[in-house]
């Protein structure tokens, strides 16, 4: 992930260049543009893409969860 991190250099947004559909999004679900991170960047393209708070520290709370969900199938599939 280092290494990946390393090589995209995304370009920085501000607030007035998320997508309009995006910023409608998080209005509709109260939450404030400053409560999250994105990164969007198409795999076949060598542009930077859109990133917005990229580089804040986050709970990787979504991640955890694949992580226990795999392990839990696993040790299911072995029963």
């Amino acid at each position: 992930m280092v290494l990946l991190a390393a090589a995209f250099q995304p370009a920085r947004a501000t607030a007035a260049t998320l997508p309009p559909e995006v910023v409608a999004a998080l209005a509709r679900g109260k939450l404030p543009t400053e409560s999250v991170s994105i990164v969007v960047r198409e795999v076949a393209s060598a542009d930077g893409g859109l990133a917005w708070r990229a580089g804040t520290a986050a709970n990787p709370a979504s991640l955890m969860k694949l992580v226990t969900t795999y392990a839990a199938l696993d040790l299911l599939d072995r029963r």
